[in-house]
């Protein structure tokens, strides 16, 4: 109950801070106008993911829904990166898993792992599995929009 209490305030707090991604990613038109996304309870966050040499992917996430069983639905939005391979922009609906301050959503080789801070914002890991067998990180952050 207390992690539950923080992350509403953490929601709150960022919500009146106002701090946003720059990013222009239309849910609608990526993902359908759902009235999922008219609800006031969704959550919608903006940011972006970096690599080392800078280049930058800005991402969506959209929590609809949650539940007693720590699941909630949600909506995984990217842009198009042509250095990273990534030739369009894409929205891929989940059943994410919540811990605590932390949310998780999973695909067969990627992971990608939300970690909300005291101060409203998330740091987000994104972890793919290469055929080779390595795994590449890349980190980044999002905000709430509001």
């Amino acid at each position: 109950m207390k992690r539950l209490v923080t992350c509403g305030i953490a929601f709150i707090a960022l919500a009146m801070s106002g701090w946003s991604s720059a990013s222009t990613l239309d849910i609608s038109e990526l993902c359908g106008d759902f009235e999922l996304f008219k609800n006031p309870e969704t959550r919608i966050y903006r940011g972006q993911f970096e690599d080392k040499q800078g280049v930058t992917l800005h991402h969506v996430l959209v929590i609809t829904q949650t539940t007693h069983a720590g699941e909630a639905l949600a909506f995984y939005i990217h842009g198009k990166q042509p250095k990273w391979k990534i030739k369009k922009s894409g929205c891929s609906p989940r059943i994410a898993m919540i811990d605590g301050d932390t949310l998780t959503l999973g695909w067969r080789y990627i992971k990608v792992t939300y970690v909300f801070d005291d101060d409203g914002t998330a740091s987000v890991k994104y972890v793919s599995k290469r055929r080779d067998g390595t795994t590449r990180t890349t980190r980044g952050k999002v905000a709430l929009e509001q």
